[in-house]
């Protein structure tokens, strides 16, 4: 993959691109702690019949952000990203995203209106109903980042990864090199993320599902029973989502699942494509 960089006064923007770029655009959105160098391997396989693009969110691998807190929160970065694809004179692009990065994708498809042209979500979470739970979560996401900005970030992900969530992450044979790759991060740059684009910050999107109306996506690891609710839950919201169960993964299907998923989402984008 290339590495290129988008630059502005308030962002450097570094993203990775692979394939013609004369043919369907998908933009690929990591969770948090992770690089666009995640979807490494489901680019390899889709960059033949697709211009891949995938970013380095605020906080994360290269991009760095040099305006105020506020410009790594979800709607900030979502008009200058905005802007960024139309610089490129990129139309009608599908959204990959996984957990972090998939609401940054549900948010964009609800509030950024004929620009995409579909979506596929990971292991998302269209935020908290409750202000109450809201506040929960804030509390509980700013004690992790005080311990990013305190711990040793390779003490950090060592608990991190122990959390039931990522059981089955933990058992594939690239687990190693996939947490390594993490410690190119830097800890307080993730807490800054964190703060500003964490689930408790985040606005809530569950009746904006109603209003979506390009192609969605949804995927949970059969293991991770929690997302596969939300995603029901999804589903119920706009019956005009598709939904999948992904054997044999949990929270992390890209890397736990990388065939299983990438024969998901090409036979999902193939169609858009189709269509068009």
């Amino acid at each position: 993959m290339k590495s290129n960089y988008w630059q502005h006064p308030k962002y450097d923007l570094h993203y990775y691109t692979a394939g013609n770029p004369e043919k369907p655009c998908v933009i690929f959105f990591h969770g948090f702690l992770g690089s666009g160098l995640d979807w490494k391997e489901i680019i390899g396989c889709l960059s033949s019949d697709f211009y891949c693009l995938a970013l380095d969110l605020p906080g994360h691998g290269k991009t760095r952000v040099h305006g105020s807190i506020s410009d790594y929160s979800m709607e900030s970065f979502a008009g200058y990203f905005t802007r960024f694809i139309k610089n490129e004179g990129i139309i009608g692009a599908s959204l990959v995203g996984y957990s972090m990065g998939g609401r940054f994708a549900l948010f964009l498809s609800a509030s950024v209106k004929n620009l995409w042209s579909a979506a596929v979500l990971e292991s998302v979470t269209p935020g908290l109903r409750k202000e109450k739970q809201r506040v929960e979560r804030q509390t509980k996401d700013n004690k992790i980042a005080r311990r990013l900005e305190k711990e040793e970030l390779k003490d950090f992900l060592a608990d991190w990864y122990q959390q039931p969530l990522f059981k089955t992450l933990q058992k594939n044979k690239n687990f190693n090199s996939i947490v390594k790759q993490r410690l190119n991060n830097n800890p307080q740059e993730l807490a800054r993320a964190l703060r500003m684009m964490g689930v408790g910050v985040q606005p809530s999107l569950w009746k904006a599902c109603t209003t979506i109306n390009i192609p969605i996506l949804l995927l949970a690891g059969e293991f991770d029973r929690k997302f596969c609710n939300i995603i029901k839950d999804m589903k119920s919201m706009n019956s005009d989502f598709n939904l999948q169960i992904i054997e044999n993964a949990g929270h992390n299907i890209h890397l736990e699942q990388p065939q299983a998923y990438y024969k998901q989402i090409h036979k999902f984008l193939t169609s858009i494509r189709e269509s068009r």
